[in-house]
This record gives structure tokens, sequence and C-alpha cells, in this order.
């Protein structure tokens, strides 16, 4: 009774629930104007489906698609433009070389390229590390996310198998009194293993599923994003000093070759800029309320939907709660009966096996406190907050 008590206040206890509010960055990409397909305002609050034929889903495609059409108009331009310069005297407007200006044009270029390295390189630096810090941080409460879920699990299927181990030596033991009422005795341990098979099953899935998405969010969150950033910053200013070089040089050939590699990476860059803004976009929906967002991706069929509004919000009944407590109330019940049953004379000479269920029942005992202290909402939803809210949208 003792346990039950404690159990039922743990459950009422007042969860601090953190203020959360999207920051000026996230508010930004979150305004950014969508339109649907048919070139009216869309919606920019987020839509979850698993068919990517739905209007959110497009109205987050249209103006990227039109901005990446857009430059890739340029760029055609631009190699129009080209080739009237190289194949078109009519076009060619430049005065004479002048030895004096040339050298300018490359003092000028290669401070330019100096600052600007100095600039972007510092930038992405401190941006990168800034983002990766975030990132990594969401992943570690993650990690601990599903280190605490597979204690439930793992406790859970300890109360199965101690059950389990009960139910053989009750089934084996030749007392009299044990034998008369085998029956309800098996049926308490049922109660306290079904109510066990009940949290393993709500929770089962969800350590693999956290994993995964942790796994996910580093890889392109912090390897996969360092990666492309290094890349376009390498590229940029290795055409940069192919134009220097050129100047330099004065090799026809030399700017030839630039322009013409300066193309398909223009193109592959303005397309990266879109996809990018579409990803901005997408992340910034989710950020605005990020928890019920997550909750929203989530089937309410799903057997850890309700674990996972509750511990993301604490609010409603706990639902571990009336499993913990049936637990407790016959683990109690059969660790009365069966102190009993040893001392009582008629079990005098039969009581080995009932000895040998004590330790079965500690461990009971044991893994019962374990769940009460993991299954509080607090630890976990902080983990939640740190994971999501502080560690990705902020």
């Amino acid at each position: 009774e003792l346990e039950d008590i404690i159990i039922s206040l743990l459950s009422i206890l007042p969860c601090y629930i953190s203020d959360y509010s999207p920051n000026l960055a996230v508010k930004a990409a979150h305004n950014i104007p969508r339109i649907s397909s048919t070139f009216h305002k869309g919606s920019n609050d987020f839509y979850y489906s698993t068919s990517i034929n739905n209007s959110y889903y497009k109205s987050l495609l249209v103006l990227p698609v039109i901005i990446c059409g857009l430059g890739l108009l340029s760029v055609l331009i631009y190699i129009i433009l080209m080739i009237g310069r190289l194949c078109c005297s009519c076009i060619r407007c430049l005065p004479k070389n002048n030895i004096r200006v040339n050298k300018l044009v490359i003092l000028y270029s290669i401070i330019i390229l100096l600052v600007f390295g100095i600039i972007a390189d510092h930038s992405q630096y401190y941006g990168n590390k800034y983002i990766t810090k975030g990132v990594k941080n969401g992943g570690d409460s993650l990690k601990s996310l599903s280190s605490l879920f597979t204690s439930i699990y793992s406790n859970s299927e300890s109360i199965n198998s101690n059950s389990t181990s009960i139910s053989s030596l009750i089934e084996q033991s030749t007392c009299p009194i044990v034998i008369q009422g085998k029956s309800t005795y098996l049926n308490d341990i049922a109660i306290i293993s079904s109510s066990s098979s009940s949290i393993s099953s709500q929770i089962s899935s969800l350590p693999d599923k956290i994993n995964k998405y942790r796994d996910l969010l580093l890889h392109y969150g912090v390897d996969v994003k360092t990666l492309v950033l290094y890349i376009v910053y390498a590229v940029i200013m290795f055409l940069y000093l192919c134009f220097i070089f050129s100047l330099a040089f004065r090799s026809k050939c030399f700017t030839q070759f630039s322009i013409v590699l300066t193309i398909p990476i223009v193109v592959v860059l303005t397309i990266f800029c879109c996809v990018e803004m579409i990803a901005v976009s997408l992340l910034a929906d989710v950020c605005i309320s990020p928890t019920s967002n997550a909750i929203s991706t989530i089937k309410t069929t799903a057997s850890y939907y309700d674990t996972v509004t509750y511990y993301t919000s604490c609010q409603g009944t706990p639902p571990f709660q009336s499993d913990l407590a049936n637990a407790t109330y016959y683990t109690n019940l059969l660790n009365t009966t069966i102190y009993q049953l040893i001392n009582n004379q008629y079990c005098a000479n039969h009581n080995t096996e009932l000895k040998e269920t004590i330790p079965y029942i500690n461990g009971i005992f044991s893994s019962i406190n374990q769940l009460s202290n993991d299954t509080l909402c607090q630890p976990l939803y902080n983990l939640w907050d740190n994971a999501i809210n502080t560690g990705v949208c902020t």
C-alpha cells in the first residue's frame, strides 16, 4: 500500500514545462511566402502526410522552383553573352590591353579574394560550429532518451521473467494450501505479468526509432552539412583563383576554361540553394511549434502515441500509472501471501519452492521502483526539450 501511495503522489507532481518561443531566424523562415500550385497564397502551417501530393508540400516547392528557374535563366543569358563576347567582334567593347590597368585589376582581385576569403572562412567556421554544437546537443539528448526507454523496457521484461519463474515454482510446490489456492496465486502473478507486458509493448519500438532519428540528425546535421559547406567554399575560392590566374597570365585558354567551368558549378549551386530553401522552410514550419508538429507525424493508432503525447507535454493521464499501480498492488499481495505460507504449519515441510520465490519477488519490487523513477514526466520531458526545442530548433 505504501508503494501505491508513493506512485500516486509521484504521478501528480507538477512538471515544469519550458516556455519555448521560436527565435527570429525560425520566424523569418516560417514567414517566407508560400505559393500554391494554382499560384494563390499557400499555408505556412506544417502538415505531415505520407504522400507528397498534398497542398502543403506543393506550396513549399513553388517559390523555390520559380527562383531556381530565374537563376538558371540568368545562367543561360550569361552563356549567350559569353558566346557573343568571345565570338562576335561587334560585342567586344573592352579597351586595348593596358599592362598597368591589368596589374591593378589583378591587385584588386587579390585584395577582394583575401577579404572575401577571410570573412567567408570565419563566418562559415563559427556558423558551422554553432549549428553543429546544437545538433550534437540534440543528439546527446536523444541518446539519453533512448537509453531511458531501453531501461523502462528492460525493467518491464525483468518483471515478466521473474513472474514466470515464480509461477513455475508455485506449480512445483507440494504444500497443500498452495495446491488448493494455486489458481488464485497464478492469477495474481498473471496480472503482474500482464501489467509489465502492457508497459513494454507501449515503448518496445521507441528506442530503435529514437536511435534512427538521432543517426539521421547527426549524419545530415553534422557530417553532410559540414562536407557540403566546405565543398561549396572550396569551389567558389577555386573559381576565383582561376580568374585571377587567367588575368595574371593573360591566357585566353585559361579564361575560357574558367568560364566553361563556372557554368555547371553555378547551375549546381543554384539548384542546391533552392533545395536548401525548401529544407529551411520545412524545418522552420516544424520549429514554430515543435511538440505539436512532432506529435502530428505519429498515427493515433500507434502503440506509443499516448506515451509520446504525454511525455512531450506532461498533460493528461500518465500512460503507465495504472499498470504500475496494478503491478505494485499484486506484488505486495503476493509477497504477503508467500511469507504467510512459509510460516504456515501445513507448509513447514513443503516450503522450499516458496522460499525460492522471495529473490524473484524482490527483483520485481526493484524493477517497479526503477520504473517509477524512469517513468516520471519531468526527466523525460527535459530530454525532449533539450533534444528538440533547444538542440534542433534554437
